[in-house]
C-alpha cells in the first residue's frame, strides 16, 4: 500500500551477496550500468552509527591519496548450503594457555550490529581471565536479551567502578586472516562502550550453544575497512604498509 506521508518508516538495505539467494536482488544489483560500473561496494564508519556507503569503484580510484592500489589484497569468501556469506576466516589468538577454545573460526560480517556475537567459549575463557574478578565485587554482571529470535548473555559494568584503567587493562580480540597477512585487534576501548545502563561489553554470546560460527559488526568495521566485491564473490583490504591513520575525505 501507498505509504502515508505523514509517517515515518524503517527500512533495511539488503547487501548480502547476490549469490546467497538466486531468488532475490541485492540493492546493489538494483543499480543498472547507467548509475554504477560495477558491483563494488564499501562502507567507511565516521563513528559506531554513521558511515559512507560508497558503491561502484574501489577506494584506490576515488580516493588516492588515502588508499594505494598495491596494497590492496582480495580473499575469497565462503559458501554454505549452496549460500554465499560475506565472510572471513581467522585464526584466534587466545589470551591465556589455559585455554580450550577452537583457534580457526569462521566470522559473518553484519554492519547491522554493533558488536560482536562470540561462541559461548570465548564468553566462559574471557570470563575465566577477567570479569569474575569484577562479578565476585559486584562491579560486572551478566544478563539475558533477546535478539533476532535468539536468547544472549550481555555484560554490563558499573560506571562508576569500571574505570578507564580496567578497560585499558582487558586481554585484547586479536583474530588474524591469513590471506590478508593482519592481525586484527580489538583492544579495551573497542570492547566496551557507555550506554546509560553502564559500561557495555561489545561481545554477546548465545546461552550455552555449541556454535563455532562469530559475527563480526561495526566496532570491527570501524577500525578496519573491507571492500565487498559482488560480481566476483571477494572481499578486499588494504594492508598499508605504512601505519598511518586514514583521513576522512569528503566524497562530492
Amino acid at each position: 500500500y501507498a505509504p502515508r506521508e505523514d509517517k515515518l518508516a524503517a527500512l533495511e538495505i539488503g547487501f548480502q551477496s547476490r549469490h546467497f539467494d538466486s531468488k532475490y536482488q541485492n540493492f546493489i544489483h538494483n543499480l543498472n550500468n547507467k548509475i554504477i560500473n560495477n558491483y563494488l561496494w564499501t562502507i567507511k564508519f565516521t563513528n559506531i552509527n554513521e558511515g559512507l556507503i560508497v558503491i561502484g569503484g574501489y577506494p584506490h580510484e576515488y580516493d588516492k591519496d588515502n588508499y594505494k592500489e598495491n596494497d590492496l589484497i582480495l580473499s575469497n569468501t565462503f559458501s554454505e548450503n549452496d549460500k554465499i556469506y560475506w565472510c572471513l576466516k581467522f585464526k584466534y589468538y587466545p589470551i591465556s594457555n589455559n585455554y580450550t577454545l577452537n583457534q580457526n573460526i569462521k566470522a559473518i560480517i553484519s554492519p547491522k550490529i554493533i558488536g560482536i556475537i562470540a561462541t559461548y567459549d570465548y564468553l566462559t575463557i574471557i570470563e575465566q581471565n577477567f570479569f569474575n574478578n569484577y562479578y565476585d565485587k559486584n562491579i560486572c554482571r551478566k544478563i539475558i536479551v533477546s535478539f533476532e529470535k535468539t536468547n544472549y548473555y550481555k555484560i554490563t559494568c558499573s560506571k562508576v567502578d569500571f574505570t578507564p584503567n580496567d578497560i585499558k587493562i582487558f586481554p585484547p580480540l586479536q583474530l588474524y586472516n591469513l590471506a590478508f597477512n593482519q592481525i586484527f585487534i580489538l583492544n579495551g576501548k573497542e570492547m566496551f562502550r557507555e550506554e546509560e545502563e553502564g559500561i557495555v561489553f561489545n561481545a554477546l554470546a548465545e546461552i550455552d550453544s555449541s556454535k563455532t560460527e562469530w559475527k563480526i559488526g561495526r566496532i570491527f568495521l570501524l577500525k578496519y575497512q573491507f571492500i565487498f566485491d559482488d560480481d566476483n564473490v571477494l572481499i578486499g583490504y588494504y594492508n598499508k604498509k605504512e601505519n598511518k591513520e586514514i583521513k576522512i575525505k569528503k566524497l562530492n
